[in-house]
């Protein structure tokens, strides 16, 4: 008895050891299943989208267009409900006007097959409208981000760098020109200023006397004759 007890004493520091590393194993398990699990699930969810949006010029007119693209990446087939732009709080959707462009009714639903993706073409002097009339006048343009919503009602948003770079550009054209006008004034309305002060102070040419010269006409004098004595 006193064998066994003094061997069980001396074996306890190992069986806490051993319990110590089964449970850091199964707790490690645990997260790998939970990480696992969060992947596939975002993998199989219907909200994985991709967006998006570059710049396109059309080379035979020249006007320039926004274009948006909205991926499905999981194997299920989605739904979605509206797709578009962000701008400081507001969303410019553009889902209508993708219905009209495919010449779908306005109660259609739109659902993305799985692997495939939707497109939209969107004017740019459009979108730039709709930005400028919620920048109140500044240049600078705030980051823009192309979103599409699911059937769930998320949103999923990326970055639109590329349209906001164009914006920007759009919009700094505009304030140069306005700049150069108002520039241009300025100068004009010095110019006029400045004549009329000369034109006030300048002196007026004198007018040309005429000078007359009195030219006297002097007489010679005449010649004494020469007295003669008569003689006695």
């Amino acid at each position: 008895m006193y064998f066994f007890t003094s061997n069980l004493d001396s074996a306890v520091p190992y069986l806490l050891i051993g319990v110590a590393v089964i449970s850091v194993i199964i707790l490690g398990l645990l997260v790998y299943i939970a990480i696992l699990q969060f992947i596939v699930s975002g993998y199989f969810s219907s909200k994985k989208f991709a967006i998006k949006s570059k710049h396109k010029v059309e080379p035979l007119t020249g006007n320039e267009k926004f274009e948006l693209m909205v991926f499905n990446n999981n194997v299920n087939e989605a739904r979605v409900l509206s797709f578009g732009f962000l701008y400081r709080s507001n969303s410019v959707d553009f889902f209508d006007t993708y219905l009209s462009d495919a010449n779908l009714k306005k109660d259609a639903k739109v659902v993305i097959m799985s692997r495939d993706f939707i497109k939209l073409e969107i004017e740019a002097k459009h979108l730039q409208q709709l930005i400028e009339s919620h920048n109140n006048g500044r240049v600078r343009v705030e980051p823009i981000y192309a979103y599409v919503t699911d059937i769930s009602g998320h949103i999923i948003k990326y970055p639109a760098r590329e349209v906001r770079r164009i914006i920007y550009r759009h919009f700094k054209a505009i304030d140069d020109v306005k700049k150069a006008q108002e520039k241009a004034e300025r100068q004009e309305k010095s110019r006029i200023k400045r004549e009329a002060f000369m034109a006030k102070f300048k002196r007026q040419p004198k007018a040309e006397k005429q000078i007359v010269k009195e030219v006297k006409l002097v007489e010679p004098k005449k010649e004494e004759t020469p007295k003669v004595e008569k003689a006695e």
